[in-house]
């Protein structure tokens, strides 16, 4: 039976349409996005989606299979790694048991 991983990207909203192009160039077309998050990451830096810091979080879902996670995960690294400044972009994988199709 194929393994299967369930790929979490937590991205600033301004990163979501470059992504999902990284997810199409693969032929993956089967995600859900959590747009417009609110979220904070440090005692003294809350991403409130105000006048002093504009912007939002999403959250990209797809489940794939492992070996297809893997080289998504590697294209995503090459992108973050191009970056020319820090903003929210992290990845989280699982492995998950997959019964439906």
């Amino acid at each position: 039976m194929e393994e299967y991983k369930l790929l979490r990207i937590i991205c600033d909203s301004s990163l979501e349409d470059e992504l999902v192009g990284i997810l199409a160039g693969e032929g993956i077309e089967e995600y859900t996005i959590f747009p417009s998050l609110k979220g904070s990451w440090e005692k003294t830096k809350k991403h409130l989606d105000n006048h002093v810091w504009p912007g939002t979080d999403s959250i990209i879902f797809t489940v794939l299979e492992k070996n297809r996670c893997e080289k998504i995960i590697e294209k995503f690294k090459m992108k973050k790694e191009s970056m020319d400044y820090y903003i929210t972009f992290k990845i989280l994988v699982t492995s998950v048991d997959l019964y439906l199709k």
